[in-house]
């Protein structure tokens, strides 16, 4: 069977990529979890606060092994500034685990339109791929951030929001709400009120996915959340929770 590898964080997109190769009839042989050494840089690094023990719970909850990929400043470096470099090592890392594999990436239209950076990051991404003639997707290249909700929420996945930008203070009511397209909705209403300069775009929202159908019945439901503020950002992180 063709066999699918995806970096997963335990948010929306990472989750719907995984769902998305489960669909399109590859086997998932373990997820791939980019782990910031040590765990407090984890909003430095990925813009969003590190809790290994959610990870954890979705690879029990899903029956999928996760394995860690550690990330110290070094290779966090190389991941900004030479993203074929760390493609390539981190792709000779999982080949010498299961030899032939599909890479999966979560990017949409909107991550590529919203920051410059992504879109050379992209070009590179796939010169690299179609170089050395390995196999890889971008599922979501001609979806919106819009189009993306809708799928996932018809699929039964639903994600909260954990992470905002800090300077957008007037969206910090939407901390902990469900991602769905009343979320949207209202985003946009609030955008409209505010000068271009200060519009949320997608790179500045992070989310974690409670409820999957991938979950096996079971659903995460966050008891109380624990406020994190780095320099440009707020977040919740999950500080604890009940499963049913």
């Amino acid at each position: 069977m063709k066999k699918a590898v995806i970096l997963y964080s335990g948010g929306k997109d990472s989750h719907f990529a995984l769902y998305t190769a489960l669909k399109k009839g590859y086997s998932v042989p373990f997820l791939i979890n980019l782990e910031p050494i040590p765990h407090s840089k984890g909003y430095v690094y990925f813009n969003n606060p590190y809790s290994k023990k959610i990870i954890e719970l979705h690879s029990k909850l899903m029956n999928i092994e996760i394995l860690y990929f550690k990330m110290d400043e070094r290779k966090y470096f190389v991941f900004k500034n030479d993203v074929s470099a760390f493609i390539s090592e981190l792709v000779g890392w999982v080949e010498g685990k299961i030899g032939d594999f599909t890479f999966f990436f979560t990017w949409d239209k909107d991550d590529i339109k919203s920051e410059p950076n992504h879109k050379k990051q992209y070009r590179l991404i796939t010169a690299f791929f179609n170089k050395t003639n390995r196999k890889y997707l971008f599922p979501f290249i001609d979806k919106s951030f819009k189009d993306l909700t809708k799928s996932y929420s018809k699929a039964g996945i639903k994600p909260i929001c954990v992470g905002i930008s800090k300077d957008k203070n007037k969206f910090k009511s939407f901390l902990g709400r469900t991602m769905d397209l009343k979320f949207i909705d209202d985003m946009e209403k609030e955008n409209k009120k505010l000068k271009p300069r200060f519009r949320i775009t997608k790179p500045d929202i992070q989310s974690l996915v409670i409820e999957s159908p991938l979950f096996n019945g079971k659903k995460i439901t966050p008891v109380s959340f624990k406020n994190i503020t780095s320099k440009e950002n707020l977040f919740i992180k999950t500080d604890r929770y009940k499963i049913y």
